[in-house]
């Protein structure tokens, strides 16, 4: 009997990633706080957006190009100091 994709692609991503457990977990436990700490950034400049939508345009766009700036300054730092 013919196995499905899926189940053929699951081993495939297994024999890939195999590995120490403790391994992924002590990554797993440093990339957490950053994953929170970027979800906390993007749903401030989506409030920012949604609160100065109601003030008018030229108001949005300084808002939009300010979230556009902060949004690229930890890539840029992160950068530099790799």
């Amino acid at each position: 009997m013919k196995q499905p994709v899926s189940t053929g692609a699951v081993n495939r991503f297994k024999d890939i990633f195999k590995g120490d457990r403790k391994f992924y977990h002590a990554v797993f436990v440093l990339v957490l706080p950053i994953i929170v700490q970027n979800a906390i950034t993007h749903f401030v400049n989506l409030l920012d957006n949604i609160m100065i939508g109601q003030v008018g345009t030229p108001q949005m766009s300084g808002v939009a190009i300010a979230n556009q700036l902060i949004l690229r300054l930890p890539c840029f730092l992160l950068g530099e100091t790799s």
